[in-house]
């Protein structure tokens, strides 16, 4: 199996004097179902999911995503988006230098914020802050550039309060098993060995052990386990579909390896996960 080209380097062009842009300005972005490749940023990317779910592979972690959440991914982590089947979700994305915005007297606070990659849910209130900052933005309004600048310290500070622990896996690390992590992306649902996901990655299976569980804080098949999991509970979430049913789509034979699985890994059932978002 070859190695594929699954890490890439998206620059981002900012302007000196006010370095943040809205890429697609209103319109949104929608990841594909199956995504390419796992791509980094040189700047601070926030994004706020407008419609639809899926998963959003941060650096090493997995975490699904709905309507109302925004994804934060720190400079130079690697990251891909991905619908959960036809379910297409649209995003704003905003880039911005948040340094350059809110000047030196903020180190100490952008150091800590600057470790937080991740999705937040609304009930943080940093969607909420995200929106605002885009129409910020996005506004012809007297004063939008110093509102701007208000809510990016405020996000700042938000981010601060939720960065990583001092332990958390080296996302720098992905690089060497994202291939893997866009192979897992595509083929959760099939049945995956060890030795596939290595050559990929043109590694030995004992290299390629040790490289993803520093990369992921996880073994390979316990990665693959979570993204199972985190794309049923999309499906919990989105459809009528039984569990079951739900257990095959996402790659378990049987349903009491599901149902183990699942309960593991999110501390409840598939049926209270269905019941908790009623």
């Amino acid at each position: 199996m070859q190695k594929t080209s699954s890490y890439v380097h998206l620059p981002v062009s900012l302007d000196p004097e006010f370095p943040i842009r809205a890429p697609k300005g209103d319109y949104l972005h929608s990841p594909l179902a199956y995504p390419e490749c796992m791509h980094y940023h040189d700047a601070l990317e926030l994004g706020l999911c407008r419609r639809g779910s899926g998963i959003f592979y941060i650096g090493g972690g997995i975490h699904s995503f709905s309507a109302g959440d925004v994804s934060v991914i720190a400079p130079g982590v690697a990251h891909i988006a991905q619908s959960a089947g036809d379910d297409m979700s649209g995003w704003q994305f905003i880039d911005l230098v948040p340094a350059d915005l809110l000047g030196p007297d903020c180190g100490a606070l952008l150091a800590e914020a600057g470790r937080f990659s991740g999705i937040l849910h609304p009930d943080s209130g940093v969607p909420d802050l995200v929106r605002r900052l885009i129409d910020a933005y996005l506004a012809d309004r007297p004063f939008s550039r110093e509102r701007v600048v208000w809510l990016t310290g405020l996000i700042m500070a938000e981010l601060a309060a939720r960065s990583a622990p001092k332990d958390a896996p080296s996302y720098e690390s992905v690089s060497e098993v994202s291939a893997a992590v866009v192979y897992i992306s595509m083929h959760y649902d099939e049945q995956l060995t060890v030795e596939q996901l290595a050559a990929l990655c043109s590694r030995s299976v004992t290299s390629f052990r040790r490289c993803f569980e520093r990369a992921t804080g996880k073994a390979p098949f316990e990665y693959l386990y979570e993204v199972r999991v985190k794309a049923a509970v999309n499906l919990l979430r989105g459809s009528s579909m039984p569990a079951s049913e739900i257990a095959g789509r996402v790659g378990y034979p049987t349903l009491s390896s599901f149902n183990r699985h699942f309960r593991r890994i999110t501390g409840l059932t598939p049926s209270a996960m269905r019941k908790s978002a009623d």
